[in-house]
């Protein structure tokens, strides 16, 4: 079954957040996860992020929207908002195109079609992010 998104359809990213975000998923500091943007432990733990989830991490301390938003981790949950659109970070993040991060969201978690690492996904976003 294909994805029902192409990859022409991720929105775009700032040049500089999408630097740091294409080298935070290729830097193997993150392990790879699906369902949330992050998971944890019932301990607080946190085992893994989905590729949406890296992006969140990247731009919590970012002095541009520290102090503009409620960006801040609350278990799975980012900003008070889940995956779920729309995105918590979308108007600091995005430079226009579209807001829909589904794309990559079945990318991440294999939702219409294969898996993909985080590596390959920064291969997407590289390209049309």
């Amino acid at each position: 079954m294909p994805y029902s998104y192409s990859p022409s359809e991720i929105p775009k990213v700032k040049p500089e957040i999408k630097k740091r975000w294409v080298e935070a998923l290729r830097s193997g500091e993150y392990n790879q996860a699906i369902g949330s943007l992050r998971k944890t432990l019932d301990d607080g733990v946190t085992v893994g992020y989905c590729c949406l989830g890296v992006l969140c991490d990247v731009v919590r301390f970012d002095p541009e929207i520290h102090g503009e938003a409620d960006m801040h981790w609350d278990g799975n949950r980012f900003g008070g908002l889940t995956a779920e659109p729309p995105f918590a970070i979308d108007q600091y993040v995005t430079v226009g195109g579209s807001d829909d991060w589904t794309a990559l969201i079945e990318r991440n978690d294999g939702d219409g079609g294969p898996r993909r690492t985080f590596t390959q996904i920064a291969d997407l976003i590289e390209r049309h992010g």
